[in-house]
Parts: structure tokens; sequence; C-alpha cells
């Protein structure tokens, strides 16, 4: 529960950031610089990695303990 719950709290900051980022640049109608547009776009890729890789881990951990149970997978 404690590493689900430090999942959570980074994708929020790694989708907050930018988010907040996007949001102060269009109210203040200034745009992005190259470095934040850079960060922007590396922010939502390493959440996205971030979550995939976490769904592979959980996938093969679940597969690993079925075939321990006995059962086996297709």
């Amino acid at each position: 529960m404690i590493v689900a719950v430090l999942f959570v709290i980074v994708v929020i900051a790694l989708l907050g950031w930018p988010s907040s980022l996007y949001l102060f640049s269009q109210v203040r109608r200034l745009p992005l610089t190259g470095t934040q547009q850079v960060m922007f776009y590396v922010c939502f890729m390493s959440a996205a990695m971030l979550s995939v890789a976490t769904w592979l881990l959980g996938m093969r951990a679940g597969v690993r303990a079925l075939e321990a149970m006995g059962h086996r997978t297709s």
C-alpha cells in the first residue's frame, strides 16, 4: 500500500507541475519557453513510462503468484 501511495504521489507531481505551468502561461498570455516545453513533455513521458512499468510489474507478479498456486496461464 505504501508503494501504491508513493506511485500516486509521484504521478500527481509529474502531471501537476506541467499542468499548472501551462495554466499559468495561458492566464498570463505568455508562451512557454523551449526549456519549459521540453520539461513539459519529459514529465508527461515519465509519468506514462512509470505507469506502464508499474502495470507490467504488477501483471508479472500476478502471473508468478498464479503459477505458484498451480494454475497454468496461456
